[in-house]
Order: structure tokens, then sequence, then C-alpha cells
């Protein structure tokens, strides 16, 4: 029974690739073939066509960027609105460069990148400021004419010095194109910015030397000594750490010497050169000269 119900199967099985098989050789199959190359032939050839005329379209759209490096700025940005594209300006300060040119620009030259870009686009130039960024004016006000230079001098700022008549010679006030930066407290309030290289006056008076009390800054870290003597009107000379191997070792060294020594009967003129001498630790036996 099974036997001949396999027959059965495989004869039906033959007549089928048989009526395949005339099927593949018949007209009808092969005029259907024909006609499905020849109609995507045609939709291949109008798509490309009309993606070829889209590229082209899209391409006479595209707006090569100059090179604006080294350019006025507002020559540069008259050559920018030509072309129908936006600018947008913004300022820097890189030494070296003249005032007002364009010393960087986004996107780069078309020469550069090899693209092009779209009408209305955003080309971002930098300009070269007039003025280089501000620093901050630190308040010298009733230190001693030294540390005054020291710090101002520190800052990047220049520093002429006009002596007037007066009981005391410590810095009086601090001008700046003839104009005081003092507020009415008599200081010079935070916040103050000019620009590298400005000139200032130190305004200090002719008296005779003002007498300050010499701090003992033994056992203090550098940054605390400074502190102290710069509150006392007193100027830190740096003389070495012997036993400082690495940076850490340096700031966290402590006075263990000072010349002249401090302490409370201790008093000596304003502005004078306190030398202090560091280590990684205070010696057991250390006592101030």
């Amino acid at each position: 029974m099974r036997w001949s119900k396999f027959l059965y199967l495989f004869e039906q099985m033959k007549n089928k690739l048989k009526a395949f098989g005339r099927f593949l050789i018949s007209w009808p199959f092969w005029l259907n073939v024909v006609l499905a190359i020849l109609a995507s032939y045609l939709i291949f050839h109008f798509l490309m066509k009309h993606l070829d005329s889209y590229t082209r379209q899209a391409d006479s759209e595209q707006i090569e960027v100059g090179n604006y490096f080294g350019m006025d700025a507002a020559d540069a940005t008259k050559e920018i609105e030509k072309l129908g594209l936006r600018v947008e300006v913004d300022s820097v300060f890189i030494e070296g460069f003249e005032s007002g040119t364009v010393v960087n620009q986004e996107p780069v030259s078309s020469d550069s990148s090899g693209f092009n870009v779209k009408k209305d686009r955003v080309i971002s130039l930098k300009v070269q400021s007039k003025l280089p960024p501000g620093r901050e004016v630190p308040n010298v006000i009733f230190r001693s004419r030294r540390l005054a230079e020291t710090k101002l001098l520190t800052r990047g700022f220049g520093v002429d010095v006009k002596q007037i008549p007066h009981d005391d010679n410590f810095v009086l006030d601090l001008l700046y194109e003839g104009k005081s930066l003092k507020n009415k407290d008599g200081k010079v309030p935070p916040g103050i910015k000019l620009a590298l290289r400005s000139k200032l006056t130190l305004v200090v008076g002719q008296g005779k030397p003002k007498s300050v009390n010499l701090p003992d800054v033994v056992g203090l870290t550098i940054i605390e000594a400074n502190k102290r003597l710069s509150g006392a009107s007193l100027l830190m000379l740096h003389a070495g750490c012997e036993t400082c191997e690495s940076v850490e070792d340096s700031l966290s060294s402590v006075v263990i010497r000072q010349s002249p020594t401090g302490g409370r009967n201790s008093v000596i003129a304003a502005g004078t050169e306190v030398t202090l001498w560091f280590g990684t630790s205070l010696p057991e036996d250390s006592e101030p000269e």
C-alpha cells in the first residue's frame, strides 16, 4: 500500500516538472521576460534622467567659499554678502596679527575643504580685536612703592611713578590716563580690568618711611607667609628650599628661618624685603635668629 502511494506521488511530481519545462520553452513565458526587461529599462532610464536633472540643479545652488584669512573684516563681509551668504563676526586677540583682520573662518575655504555651501549659509569670522584681553587691576593703595610696582608688572601693566609731598611714602593713588581708580573708600575696587600693557601711574608720597611690625612667619607655608608679609606692606624674598625634591614638596614646604627675624617687638620700614628659607619640615631645634 505504501509503495503504491509513493509511486503515485513520484508520477505526479514528474508530470509537474514536464509541464514546467514546456512552460519555459513556450512563447508566452519569453514574451513576459522581454516585457519585464523592457519595463525595467524604461523605469531605470526615467529615474536616471530625473536624478541627473535634480543634481545639476542642486549643483547650481552651491556657492564656493573664499579664503578670507588676513583680509580686512569689512572687505571680507562685503564679499561674503555679495555671494548671498550671511556673516557672523566675533572678536579675538592673537599676538602678532593686525587689528581688524580675519584670523579664522568657519567653514574654511572651498579650496581647502573641497566642499561648497548653500545660499544663506552663515560664515563665521574671527576678527583680531583692537585691544588684548583685560587684566584685573590689583588694589595697591597704602602699599609700598616696590610692592605696588611688583604687583602691577606681574599683571602685565606698565608702571610710571609720580612722587608728591606727603608725610608717608606709600602709594596714595593709582591713575589711568590721568584719572584715579580709587573708589569712595580709598581703594581700587575689584573687577576693574584694563588691557595688557596699559600704563598706570603710582602716586607715591615722599615722606619718611612708614614703620610696620614685622610678623614672625616661621612654620608657615609659602602662601601663608606671603599673605602675612604682603598685609604688612613687606616684600618676600624666597631663598630656596634645599630639602624640596618635587613641586609638591615646594608647595607644602614651611618657613624654617627668616631674616630679619620677626616678632611682637620687631619694627621695620614698610617695603623692606624679608628673606625666607624653606624646608619640608621645621627642625625641632629651629629658633628664629
